[in-house]
């Protein structure tokens, strides 16, 4: 029990101003002692109290604080950052208590009719302003407040239509520490920190034990907390927003199901979700973050979790060539099927994508096969198009060459696109066959129409002959060919070792190796490494409908994109696989340390992406993808991550210190900075958004699996 020191309130007044004690004299005494911890003699009991603090013993101090309105925007991570405020203070601690009910907005109560019916009133005034003048009109009070109202009113009805809960919490702070000026400055630190944040906390200087009562685990008085509760005001929130504000420092989760995305820094609980929930679900992932930021050990924590499960597959296009090394060495040590796939430039490895394959065990008969023959022949037009015509689109003209003679090649084969039971007829099929139908048709622009002769021709035949820019084309068409197709072509040896279907689509992880470190796109072939995207892409898609037709998902990982978004074979066919995840079970990674490219000039890729994984990135794209993600509120937060590690590129985690003094490198840094090597996390663009960091020990992440282009010593 709480020993009170001595009465407050106005009766004490009125007895001390009836004892001679004036007073102006009393408020000026109090005044003076309000922010001086240690303006009161000390006293050798447990727990005592005066209106405005509680003391411990002879040495420790409590003030109290209640949290009486926000800013609207609420910083995520204020309680931390009070914490923070007083870091340097080993001997003040801050905790907080919350209170929390269930409430409700009835928009057909008369009284809320009536409020509602002021807010249009209100709006009606605010007509006569432009939108680009209320900024400068909002230092008005009553502007300002009517400005709050409309937004208020309008995210009621949002939270209405969108069936989220109202909640109303109470939250007391208690500022615990030694007596004295140290404590003083603390105080001083935290009520800047409130100030700038627009947060109302306003320290309890009467009837201390009324609120020390009503926010204790202990506390019994039922009706006279359902008083006090309505005394301290109706503060109304969202769930989402409640979560932000509530979580404290204990444990538990934030969203539920049994894939992690990661610990949310502020709070330490892990962030969780189902993937795949319902088989049709769309699960596609956009991660952004410089080099260095830890983006691949993001995903791969990601991959390990797919892996483990029965249920999943997964395929790598790895364009480093040495991210994924060690992670399967590791994993085909422990017994799992892994197949490495060297694609590197001058390899001669390519796979064909002329066979039409269906899956099911029963032979092609099954719905799931449906596309068999538009994926075989995507696959063949994706190489066509970067051996003739390069990073350009296609015209008109050479797109129609391009389909007749895929369609021609397979027809020789006597394979219809609308037949199943023809498919199979494809077995043995190559890229060779295609060369020599595009070989034959350039002969024709040698040959003059005749009328008589060509009346059974085909249309484009029959244009070959005739249209000049139709025998342009298809010479053209031909001569890129031939110098990969042809015995003697420059450039023959990148069809030299074909990889057979089997040696990867039953493996439970594929890696497609480009071996690109240290290399940029200038160095390298550019329709060599177009070709082994496109290959990879080619692979992707197919295990994914493998696993499909086998009950099973698939994980799709693309790094490094922003190296393939100028091939427009690639760039389409991942787009392809992202719109088709939804009814094929694919669970698809695209990664980039460049998003500034994808976000400003190809803005249609991310009608498919539900998911954001965001780190350190340039400001030119944050507002973009904080858009697309769902939450624009957490713009501070993501410029904390970016600016805590614009300094790693290229040093991993080590800060050039060896492995032996990682452990306490790595824990002093974060301890330093919890924003090192954090990412934003937003799901189902927005549904569930946190600022987490992987929940690893510093042993495990320097292990070699998780090496990024490191070597150990």
């Amino acid at each position: 029990m709480v020993d009170t020191l001595e009465k407050e309130g106005l009766f004490s007044k009125i007895i001390d101003w009836g004892t001679g004690y004036p007073v102006w004299a009393r408020f000026l005494d109090e005044y003076q002692k309000r922010n001086k911890s240690d303006a009161y003699h000390k006293k050798r009991s447990p727990l005592y109290a005066r209106s405005d603090r509680i003391y411990s013993g002879t040495e420790n101090v409590i003030y109290v604080y209640t949290f009486d309105r926000y800013s609207e925007y609420i910083p995520v991570n204020f309680k931390y950052e009070i914490r923070k405020a007083i870091l340097d203070n080993r001997n003040m601690v801050v905790n907080f208590f919350t209170v929390v009910s269930r409430e409700s907005f009835d928009f057909s109560s008369q009284k809320n009719k009536g409020w509602l019916q002021s807010v249009t009133i209100a709006n009606k005034n605010l007509e006569q302003y432009e939108d680009n003048d209320l900024n400068n009109v909002a230092t008005d009070t009553a502007v300002s407040r009517n400005i709050r109202t409309k937004k208020t009113v309008g995210y009621l009805k949002f939270l209405d239509l969108s069936q989220r809960k109202l909640i109303s919490p109470k939250i007391c702070m208690y500022v615990i520490g030694k007596r004295g000026v140290e404590f003083d400055r603390g105080i001083e630190s935290i009520e800047a920190y409130l100030k700038a944040n627009q947060i109302g906390a306003t320290r309890v200087i009467e009837d201390i034990q009324e609120y020390h009562a009503f926010f204790s685990m202990f506390n019994t008085k039922i009706e006279t907390s359902k008083s006090f509760y309505k005394k301290l005001g109706n503060q109304l929130m969202s769930d989402e927003q409640a979560a932000n504000v509530l979580f404290g420092n204990d444990g538990g989760t934030i969203g539920f199901g049994d894939f992690m995305l990661g610990e949310d820094i502020y709070t330490g609980h892990l962030v969780l979700t189902m993937i795949k929930k319902d088989s049709q679900d769309p699960e596609n992932f956009f991660v952004a973050a410089g080099t260095g930021n830890g983006k691949s050990f993001k995903i791969k924590s990601n991959l390990i979790q797919y892996l483990a499960r029965d249920n999943y597959i997964a395929t790598v296009n790895d364009i480093e060539g040495d991210e994924y090394e060690q992670l399967a060495i590791y994993l085909t040590g422990t017994g799992m099927s892994v197949q490495v796939l060297n694609m590197g430039q001058g390899s001669g490895v390519y796979f064909d994508p002329c066979e039409i394959h269906g899956f099911m065990d029963s032979g092609t008969s099954n719905d799931k096969d449906n596309n068999a023959y538009k994926v075989a022949s995507l696959g063949i037009k994706n190489i066509l198009r970067v051996i003739c015509f390069g990073k350009r689109e296609m015209s008109d003209t050479e797109n129609n060459l391009i389909n007749y003679i895929i369609g021609e090649a397979y027809k020789r084969r006597n394979v219809s696109p609308n037949d199943k039971s023809s498919w199979r007829n494809s077995r043995g099929m190559t890229l060779q066959d295609v060369y020599a139908v595009a070989k034959e048709l350039s002969e024709h622009k040698r040959e003059k129409y005749d009328p008589v002769r060509d009346a059974n021709e085909s249309f484009l035949v029959s244009n070959i002959k005739i249209d000049k820019k139709f025998g342009e084309s298809i010479g053209n068409i031909r001569l890129a060919l031939e110098e990969y197709f042809e015995p003697n072509g420059i450039n023959s040896s990148a069809f030299k070792s074909a990889l057979p279907l089997s040696q990867f689509i039953k493996a439970k992880l594929v890696i497609n190796d480009f071996g690109m470190r240290g290399k940029d796109n200038s160095i390298a072939d550019d329709k060599e490494l177009a070709l082994s995207q496109v290959y990879s892409s080619q692979i992707s898609y197919l295990r994914t409908l493998y696993a499909w037709s086998h009950g099973l998902y698939s994980v799709n990982v693309f790094e490094e994109f922003q190296r393939a978004i100028e091939i427009a074979g690639v760039y389409n066919h991942v787009k392809v696989i992202l719109s088709g995840s939804r009814k094929n079970g694919g669970v698809n990674y695209i990664a980039s340390n460049e998003p500034y490219k994808l976000v400003k000039n190809y803005s249609d890729f991310f009608e498919n992406i539900n998911n954001y994984i965001i780190g350190g990135v340039v400001e030119q794209v944050m507002d973009d993808l904080l858009t697309l993600a769902g939450a624009k509120q957490y713009k501070e937060e993501l410029i904390k991550i970016s600016n805590s590690n614009k300094a790693d590129e290229g040093d991993s985690y080590r800060n050039n210190s060896g492995f032996d003094d990682y452990e306490s490198d790595y824990e002093y840094a974060i301890a330093q900075n919890p924003y090192k090597h954090a990412f934003l996390i937003s799901r189902n663009k927005g549904e569930i958004v946190a600022v987490t960091r992987e929940p690893a020990a510093p042993e495990i992440i320097d292990n070699k699996l998780f090496y990024t282009g490191v070597k150990s010593k």
